[in-house]
């Protein structure tokens, strides 16, 4: 037993506001649905590699449509409006799954490794260490060379080289 703990009733949950949040509660969202795609739309597009969802538009301008947005607080004026609404688009699109699987995905097919020795690995690893074929490597392939198992083995060791990913 926790000594100073209370109960459940007793502990209060932290109250911490994001801007998403604040967002959501100044009703945001409306606005975000009357102009673009939503994110699962952008998601399945881009999982596709085509434009299965179009762009509907909208009759009036985002600069009239954020107006009836407006408040004294924390949207004092339009561009307040609209840049909340991207952020909102912005953390919806960041959050969805296939978007993320998609990215790492790109990531993974087109990333390049380099590796540069640090000055004392240049002072190590001469031409008899284990770790001689990786003391320079520019822009290899992360796809060819992360299933390799000495590149496995390579990275399970620390030694003084820096990583630069492209």
């Amino acid at each position: 037993m926790y000594v100073g703990l209370g109960t459940a009733d007793q502990c209060k949950l932290s109250q911490k506001r994001s801007n998403y949040k604040m967002c959501k509660e100044k009703n945001l969202g409306t606005l975000v649905e009357r102009f673009g795609l939503t994110a699962q739309q952008f998601a399945e597009n881009l999982s596709d590699q085509y434009n299965r969802h179009s762009v509907e538009q909208f009759t009036l301008m985002p600069e009239e449509t954020a107006a009836e947005f407006v408040d004294k607080r924390r949207f004092s004026d339009e561009a307040k409006v609209l840049a909340g609404a991207r952020y909102m688009i912005a953390c919806q699109i960041s959050a969805e799954p296939s978007v993320r699987a998609c990215v790492r995905q790109a990531f993974y097919e087109r990333a390049l490794l380099s590796i540069y020795p640090t000055p004392q690995g240049i002072r190590e690893i001469d031409d008899l260490h284990p770790y001689a074929k990786f003391k320079f490597l520019k822009d290899k392939p992360v796809k060819v060379g992360v299933n390799s198992a000495s590149f496995c083995f390579w990275c399970s060791f620390k030694f003084p080289v820096q990583f630069r990913y492209f």
